[in-house]
């Protein structure tokens, strides 16, 4: 019994559907170029905002220009301005820092439940939508987008994406003018 006990757990635990909750931890952190009082939540080893950043810059925009859009789901940031949006002390997490949230979760179903708001991570992500190629605001309410520093080759870069039809957490490449979400993580 004891043999079956112990093999059911290792299963649970390979499949991704038992996650140690021991190393989540919350905070605040407060951006001191605008005042704003983010979030934060420490997931392994490591701490992310518990929030999208919603820092207004150049590159930045409201989904339908709507500044209520703002305050509830962050801001959208192409590329370039995602890359200088993180506070001091804060950067754009790239590949590698993602690959480690998601080995935490242990697959994608598994990091897509622990990440929307009902999950237990604390990491709380808002489907805020997109900004399209055609610059037409997309799937609010459905699906999120998080820039990558992760370059790739010929102008593009990766991105990762919730989406509520899929229920996962994915990876992608996009080209570098579209509006997606930033989530930082402490350097």
């Amino acid at each position: 019994m004891k043999m079956m006990t112990l093999f059911y757990t290792l299963l649970l635990s390979w499949s991704g559907l038992l996650i140690d909750h021991s190393t989540t931890n919350f905070g605040t952190f407060t951006d001191p170029r605008d005042g704003r009082t983010y979030q934060t939540v420490n997931i392994g080893q490591q701490t992310w905002l518990a929030e999208n950043l919603s820092y207004k810059m150049e590159g930045s925009f409201c989904y339908d220009n709507h500044p209520f859009n703002c305050r509830k789901f962050g801001r959208l940031y192409n590329y370039e301005a995602a890359l200088n949006a993180c506070p001091d002390g804060w950067r754009l997490p790239n590949d590698t820092d993602w690959n480690k949230l998601y080995r935490h979760f242990g697959n994608a179903t598994v990091a897509y439940a622990e990440m929307i708001p009902s999950g237990k991570s604390g990491f709380s992500v808002k489907m805020a939508g997109w900004l399209s190629q055609n610059y037409s605001y997309e799937h609010q309410g459905e699906r999120a987008y998080f820039w990558s520093a992760s370059e790739i080759k010929d102008g593009y870069v990766h991105y990762y994406r919730l989406d509520t039809e899929t229920r996962q957490l994915t990876r992608s490449n996009s080209v570098k003018h579209l509006g997606f979400s930033c989530r930082c993580i402490r350097e």
